[in-house]
């Protein structure tokens, strides 16, 4: 009988468990087996010692006795010769048990090493029955419902419409075999990006360099972004093939040697409807198949972003079963980057430009900037020191044209709601709708880890507007709803939306008044600007995150050239903390969304739950921060403040009403570390 077997039946057991060896014993130590009146599962070794610990089990159940011990020795007297001694725990398992052996069971079998099978036809079934067998995790992959419905049990069956979504995810943390034919084969760097990124070039090039933010990592715009690194479609979509090109270059960069853990392929699916004529759906797909070039061109492996296809409607359902069905014909299915998280990698960035021997201060502001120097004030102890340096580089987002008078800069409004992924039917592939009116223009449902899909983005001037955290209007929350609403079968409503963010782009608009008015801010370029004047710090503005390293290798060139010195950039080939290649993540011992956030430190991150309980469970109910990670925060990454922790290290702020429950976890994180 199996043990699913026992969890269906749901029928008196007695859980019978090895909880003690000296000497030799058949089984060691961890050792359980499952007793009914009519029923076995598992096994404690076998020979006499078990059939004494069935016979204790069904007496129990017939008396109704709930726990006994046994303490048994493997000699003469009993029969058997192994010569140890053991001791045996019985347990009768009530609802709560039944529960908590679930569970583990569950852990167990997720923790086998998973064999995926791409294929249900005869021969991947013959497999899969055969592998059953072996203590592995058989995993069978169809888009075929009819042939996944023959595959036997206990084996897992995956439906979709994308094998290679499937096979991208996966060659990450298993072995599969394919039987099947498929294809498989940084926002703006506005801000902390930018800076971290100057911090960590500079200090790779031997510069002694020191990186000084006002609030701290991450605290403007970089942390406010849509999480994807992409290749420049949408410049694609305008013209600009000179900044797709260098999106694909830097894509492929980050993709593959600087952070691997941090970003991960995604799909978008275009949906082809009543609304998208035959000529828009093929102009769209020609777009996508240029941009795919781009990536075929830089050479990005296909096994890391699959090329782009046509799907049926029903493959289109499979991926996004919330769009409406009425009409839809199919859809086109490209594949772009994701970051785990845009905080993440920043402070990966600082942390390894520290690494290198840079200073990185937070909560501290920079004024009087000069060419040569600048006063840097303690913003929690109001202590000014004067700092002098051969090169100032400014790189402030959208306070640059507040120290450099050439420079206009035009902040717009990202603005993004966030909602449970429940409510749009948990979305595999980010959902694009076309904003009415705007050839170009889109609104993304973009589904992130942790059970959160954030629908964005709006582009609108916002002037004078806080940097830090720009407050989110009402219209933008209307317009956001209004335009994605078009594309689902069930409306969103106000009510779905758990939080709300926005970031402000720094975008570089000519100089004259009339010119910025004229423009509006989707139409302004993405292209960043570098401004040297002699007798004047260097100025890098503008650009977007995915470009954060070319920016910063653009700045860290001219600062150089100024010192007369000749010092080549390295970062492209240099990993952030906690970059390792697929084969090396999959060996951590670790959950994997600690990998997926923390990379080759996941291990450490996880082993600080041993110093308290609370360290290992999560912060908020149904989100997937542990208080580990807090934790780590403070001791690792610089945290100083429990805003820096849920807002920054972790995103546990994006919901609004898990604030005050992570808030507090946060301060508890404060306190142990500061008990040493």
């Amino acid at each position: 009988m199996t043990l699913r077997a026992f969890f269906d039946a749901r029928e008196p057991a007695i859980h019978v468990r090895l909880t003690g060896v000296r000497g030799s014993s058949p089984r060691e130590a961890g050792a359980e087996m499952f007793v009914s009146a009519s029923g076995l599962c598992d096994t404690i070794g076998g020979g006499q010692l078990e059939y004494m610990a069935i016979d204790k089990a069904r007496a129990m159940l017939r008396c109704g006795e709930t726990t006994a011990e046994m303490d048994v020795p493997l000699g003469p007297e009993i029969g058997q010769c192994c010569g140890g001694q053991t001791r045996i725990t019985l347990a009768r398992l009530d609802a709560a048990g039944w529960d908590d052996v679930e569970a583990e069971a569950e852990a167990a079998w997720r923790a086998l090493p998973q064999v995926s099978i791409f294929g249900a036809g005869h021969v991947g079934r013959a497999l899969a029955a055969l592998m059953a067998l072996l203590p592995v995790r058989v995993v069978v992959i169809d888009q075929r419902p009819e042939e996944l419905a023959l595959v036997p049990a206990p084996v897992e069956r995956w439906l979709t419409a994308l094998p290679e979504a499937e096979v991208s995810v996966l060659a990450r943390h298993c072995v599969g075999l394919s039987l099947a034919e498929c294809d498989a084969e940084l926002r703006a760097a506005r801000g902390a990006a930018r800076r971290a990124g100057v911090a960590l070039d500079a200090a790779s090039r031997g510069l002694r360099t020191a990186l000084v933010e006002r609030v701290d990592l991450a605290a403007g715009t970089s942390r406010w972004s849509s999480k994807l690194v992409h290749g420049g479609l949408r410049y694609l979509a305008k013209g600009d093939i000179a900044i797709a090109w260098e999106s694909a270059v830097e894509r492929h960069h980050l993709l593959t040697a600087i952070a691997p853990h941090l970003i991960h392929p995604i799909a978008t699916l275009l949906p082809l409807d009543e609304g998208t004529s035959p000529a828009m759906g093929a102009l769209a797909e020609t777009g996508i198949r240029f941009a795919d070039t781009l990536r075929m061109v830089r050479r990005t492996p296909a096994r890391l972003l699959p090329r782009p296809r046509r799907v049926s409607a029903q493959d289109a359902l499979l991926l996004a079963p919330s769009i409406d069905p009425d009409g839809l014909r199919g859809a086109i299915v490209y594949w772009d980057g994701q970051l785990e998280d845009d905080a993440r990698l920043v402070t990966a960035i600082a942390r390894t430009a520290a690494a290198h021997g840079a200073d990185v201060v937070t909560h501290a502001a920079a004024s009087e900037v000069r060419e040569d120097a600048l006063t840097v004030t303690d913003e929690r102890t109001g202590r000014s020191i004067d700092v002098r340096a051969r090169v100032v580089v400014s790189a402030t987002g959208v306070w640059a044209g507040d120290l450099e008078p050439q420079l206009a800069v035009t902040p717009s409004r990202g603005t993004h709601l966030v909602v449970r992924s429940s409510a749009l039917g948990d979305l595999r592939a980010q959902l694009t709708v076309p904003v009415p009116d705007h050839f170009g223009r889109y609104v993304f449902a973009m589904p992130q880890t942790g059970g959160l899909t954030y629908i964005g983005l709006t582009d609108d001037p916002a002037p004078g507007v806080d940097g830090i955290a720009p407050p989110v209007p009402e219209e933008d929350v209307d317009f956001l709803l209004s335009v994605i609403n078009r594309g689902l079968a069930r409306p969103l409503t106000r009510d779905d939306v758990v939080g709300r963010f926005a970031g402000l782009r720094p975008l570089v608009t000519p100089a004259t008044s009339e010119a910025k008015g004229a423009m509006p801010t989707s139409d302004v370029s993405r292209e960043h600007l570098l401004l040297d004047e002699p007798g004047r710090p260097l100025t890098i503005a503008g650009g977007k995150l995915t470009t954060y390293r070319r920016m910063a290798q653009d700045a860290v060139d001219a600062a150089v050239a100024r010192l007369g010195r000749d010092e080549p950039c390295r970062t492209t080939r240099i990993p952030l903390v906690g970059a390792a290649d697929e084969r090396t993540l999959a060996r951590i011992d670790a959950p994997r969304h600690l990998v997926r956030r923390y990379g080759t430190e996941a291990a450490a991150v996880w082993a600080l739950r041993e110093q308290a309980a609370w360290l290992g469970e999560p912060v908020v109910p149904g989100r997937p921060t542990i208080g580990a990670e807090l934790l780590h925060g403070v001791l690792a990454e610089g945290a100083l403040t429990p805003e820096d922790l849920i807002e920054r290290r972790t995103r546990l702020s994006l919901v609004d009403a898990d604030v005050p429950a992570a808030r507090e976890a946060a301060q508890r994180a404060l306190d142990l570390a500061a008990q040493g």
